[in-house]
């Protein structure tokens, strides 16, 4: 097969188009025009081999097939739109400002942001999950810059805040931050982080409090959901509590007879929408100091991660686990001078469609 412009080949195998990332009108227009009669239009894929040519009739969409699957290359119904998105956050120890432009021809985009959960600390300290929040459908310019900010987890403190900034088409200022977990070196609890500036969103859920001795730290909270709180973290002799509104679970802690505890990590969240809740991880206890026990690391809520799970050990250590993908906070460990689990990194998503698209928005519309 070939596309070609002004009788040059410009496209001479379907392995090219699959790296397309979208079409103007016109274009798609001489595809419906002269390479319909040669893709079947169905609405389950025909039978596959490379370069044969889909028409899906459920959402008009132009696929190709390559390399063991149907690539989409655009969508070529009514409206001439094409669906995409980005997602950002950061390998390094920092939490880097970006700047994304807005890409020719997008008028709407949606955005999703998760922050950092806590950092658990020794004797202490568990932390609480990052919040989350959301803004659906700004109207923007094509060309016009906006600040991006994925919070990046920070040792022994509160996580960082996951931060999207700049103007819409409007001129109205958009300022949207969703805050990290907290972190506490104390028997005070630490707060779940909070969320500003959206259409919507979830608190992270709390860490869980301290025992009566300062070697017993609770479970780290669940990330905040698209419609609830994430779930708080085990308290002592207590179980995690399960996520809402697609929050992250918090998670649960080991305590055993000498005292002695560590908390599991919270249960994070995903960014392509609102789906179920993750489940709060249970807690666990033994009258025998020399049994090993486990505590369960809260379930992971819309597609987020699980926490793993912490165990106590016949030499009474119990270093907490790390809170799950993305925002989930840290459990907290029972060694004094060895620091606590880490929370989990934050993240930021942008959802955008070209042209008069089907409806889409966060929380659940047409995002994933």
């Amino acid at each position: 097969m070939a596309i070609k412009v002004s009788n040059t080949s410009v496209i001479t195998d379907a392995r090219q188009l699959a790296n397309i990332a979208s079409l103007d009108a016109a274009t798609i227009a001489t595809i419906n025009a002269n390479i319909s009669s040669g893709a079947t239009v169905s609405a389950t894929a025909p039978t596959a081999s490379n370069g044969a040519f889909w028409i899906d009739s459920n959402s008009n969409v132009l696929k190709t097939y390559n390399q063991g699957a149907w690539n989409d290359i655009a969508f070529v119904g009514s409206g001439n739109s094409f669906s995409s998105a980005v997602t950002f956050f950061n390998k390094t120890a920092s939490s880097i400002s970006r700047t994304w432009t807005v890409p020719a021809g997008v008028k709407v985009i949606s955005v999703v942001a998760i922050g950092s959960g806590g950092r658990g600390d020794y004797y202490y300290g568990s932390s609480g999950g990052g919040g989350l929040v959301y803004i659906s459908t700004i109207s923007v310019t094509p060309g016009s810059s906006f600040s991006v900010r994925p919070g990046y987890m920070v040792q022994h403190t509160t996580g960082a805040s996951s931060t999207f900034t700049g103007n819409d088409a409007n001129g109205t200022s958009i300022s949207l931050s969703a805050n990290g977990g907290g972190a506490s070196t104390s028997k005070a609890i630490p707060a779940g982080g909070t969320f500003s500036g959206g259409t919507g969103g979830g608190n992270g859920g709390r860490g869980g409090n301290t025992g009566t001795q300062s070697y017993q730290p609770g479970g780290g909270g669940g990330a905040g959901g698209y419609s609830g709180a994430g779930g708080n973290g085990a308290d002592d002799r207590a179980n995690g509590i399960s996520g809402s509104g697609g929050g992250g679970g918090g998670g649960g802690k080991v305590h055993n007879v000498s005292g002695y505890s560590g908390g599991a990590g919270g249960g994070g969240v995903g960014l392509n929408g609102q789906g179920a809740s993750g489940a709060g991880g249970n807690s666990n206890g033994s009258n025998n100091s020399a049994t090993a026990v486990v505590g369960f690391g809260g379930g992971g809520g819309s597609g987020g991660a699980s926490a793993p799970n912490q165990s106590y050990n016949i030499s009474r250590v119990a270093g907490g686990s790390a809170g799950a993908l993305y925002g989930g906070g840290g459990g907290g460990n029972t060694n004094n001078g060895t620091s606590g689990a880490n929370g989990a990194n934050g993240a930021l998503r942008i959802v955008w469609r070209t042209g008069n698209a089907t409806s889409y928005s966060f929380p659940s519309t047409n995002v994933n």
